[in-house]
């Protein structure tokens, strides 16, 4: 009986290195750990099946023949000993030690910066510093094949910066003082959608605890005194050409919590149709969110039952970064 054949989820490089020239260890090393390849043996490189990761495993083994050593690149599948999950495991481990040490360094860069205003001959380099760090964590993303749960404290760390940078002209409005918004009216449209439900979630949770919330035809409504809008033609806060309302709120009240920044990360992409951040979690959490507009059609309600799946998606999304 023929074993059933299975689809080989690995690309493998095995390589053989001459003991000259010296260099072309360090070359070769370098060159691995720039496409995020995973040791599992000495000579043997591993990476998620792809056409990238064959591309570059070929060109990694031309530059080994170059300098007479010898390379075999192969598709393969784990039969015995490693399983496919601890492999997964271990590409999260490294990528979390990448995010880990950039974490460091914002924070370090973060304390640079502090609360005070910035003139703009200190602005300068720290921005070139911040935009270095973005680079680098730009790279270690690219290579962060099983969704490290680190990578989320390196952004949340390297925003809290980037708000703290921007030139007052540039900023839409300045930051908020969370003290000045207690006990309001919150108002936005009727039919709410994911923005405002989310949007309402982050101002009960962070910005005003007694926050209440009034639904209205944004047609001919007229704004009364301690009424505060969201999500409305000419509100106090409202989603921009590439960002949602819920981000407006996070970068007005400097709201910056790893859990906070990942859903934000959830709602972009939910409520303006983009895979910018493709998070895991968003295909799913889209599919309960949709079954919960199509089964109430009532605002209160669906607030109510939204509340509770963002405050279920946070407690998750917290244990991935414990």
């Amino acid at each position: 009986m023929t074993a059933p054949r299975n689809e080989n989820r690995w690309h493998l490089l095995i390589h053989q290195l001459p003991p000259k020239p010296a260099y072309l260890r360090v070359k070769v090393s370098r060159r691995l750990a720039q496409i995020g390849a995973l040791a599992l043996k000495n000579t043997v490189y591993v990476l998620p099946a792809s056409e990238r990761a064959l591309h570059e495993f070929r060109a990694v083994r031309s530059e080994i023949v170059a300098e007479a050593g010898d390379a075999t690149v192969l598709g393969a599948s784990l039969i015995e000993g490693l399983t496919d999950a601890q492999v997964e495991a271990m590409f999260r481990e490294v990528r979390d030690a990448d995010y880990a040490e950039l974490a460091a360094q914002f924070e370090a860069l973060l304390r640079v910066v502090g609360r005070k205003a910035l003139s703009t001959e200190r602005r300068v380099p720290l921005e070139v510093a911040a935009a270095g760090f973005e680079r680098q964590l730009d790279a270690v993303t690219a290579i962060d094949f099983f969704n490290a749960p680190r990578r989320h404290l390196a952004v949340a760390q390297l925003q809290a910066i980037r708000n703290r940078l921007t030139p007052y002209e540039r900023v839409v409005a300045p930051m908020e003082d969370a003290r000045n918004y207690r006990a309001r009216m919150w108002v936005t449209r009727q039919d709410l959608d994911v923005d405002r439900i989310a949007s309402a979630w982050l101002i009960r949770r962070h910005i005003d605890p007694e926050a209440k919330f009034k639904f209205v035809n944004a047609r001919g409504h007229k704004q009364h005194v301690r009424e505060i809008q969201f999500d409305m033609h000419d509100g106090e806060f409202v989603r921009q050409s590439n960002v949602c309302t819920f981000e407006v709120l996070c970068r007005r009240f400097g709201l910056t919590g790893v859990d906070v920044m990942a859903l934000s990360e959830i709602v972009h992409d939910m409520a303006l149709k983009e895979s910018r951040y493709n998070r895991p979690e968003t295909e799913g959490v889209a599919s309960v969110f949709n079954g919960l507009i199509l089964r109430h059609k009532e605002d209160e309600t669906r607030l109510q039952h939204g509340f509770e799946l963002f405050d279920q998606l946070v407690a998750v999304l917290k244990t991935k970064v414990a």
